[in-house]
This record gives structure tokens, sequence and C-alpha cells, in this order.
């Protein structure tokens, strides 16, 4: 939460005196400062916009990042061989991983008599 700070008369004055004559943020902070009144620069940049009725940006909101979880593409394979002279079809459906250990473990399998063949 930022606080608003209050300026006394004398800065105040300063300040608005600077802007008349036309000076720069820098050369009015001087003269603040000569006089012993200093005050921080943001606050005296906030208010020469003020007073010159330039608006004031708002904080530009963070950018925070959302996690979405990825569903991963669900793919089907279908693999073709012989058991005990029968043809036999097997169809999977799942992610990559998954259908790949299926097709090693059929390769490597002895169910099938043939090795297995991948129509889809």
């Amino acid at each position: 939460m930022v606080r608003e700070r209050v300026l006394t008369k004398a800065q105040l004055k300063t300040i608005q005196e600077g802007i008349r004559r036309g000076y720069s943020a820098n050369k009015i902070q001087k003269q603040l400062q000569q006089l012993r009144i200093g005050i921080r620069r943001q606050d005296l940049l906030r208010c020469i916009r003020i007073a010159k009725s330039i608006r004031i940006k708002l904080p530009r909101p963070r950018y925070v990042p959302r996690f979405v979880p990825r569903k991963p593409a669900v793919k089907a394979i279908t693999l073709i061989g012989r058991h005990r002279g029968r043809k036999m079809m097997k169809r999977v459906s799942g992610t990559g991983r998954q259908l790949y250990n299926f097709v090693v473990s059929e390769m490597l399998g002895d169910y099938l008599d043939t090795p297995p063949e991948i129509v889809s």
C-alpha cells in the first residue's frame, strides 16, 4: 500500500515556482536541497506531473504464469501376427510411451509365433 506523502507549504511553493519558470525536476530538487527541505525524487516527480496535469500511469500488472497441464495426445496402434497358425490382431490406444512399451513387449514376447506387423 502506497502512503501519500504530505508536502509542506515551503516545498509546494518551491515546486510551483520552479514549474512556472520552466525548470527541470533536477533543478527544482537542487533548490529544495539548498533550502534544506528536500523530498524523495519519486514524490517530486509525482508532484510535478500533478501540477502540469500530466496523467499518472498506473503500475504495470505483473505477469503471473499459469500452470496449464498439457494432455498427452492419444494415438492408436494395431499389430497383426500369428498364434498357433491363427491370425491375431491386437489394437491398443494410448500415449506414445504406452504404445512404445506395448510394441516392445509384443516383439520380445513369445505369445505370437511370427513377429507382429504394425498396421496402423
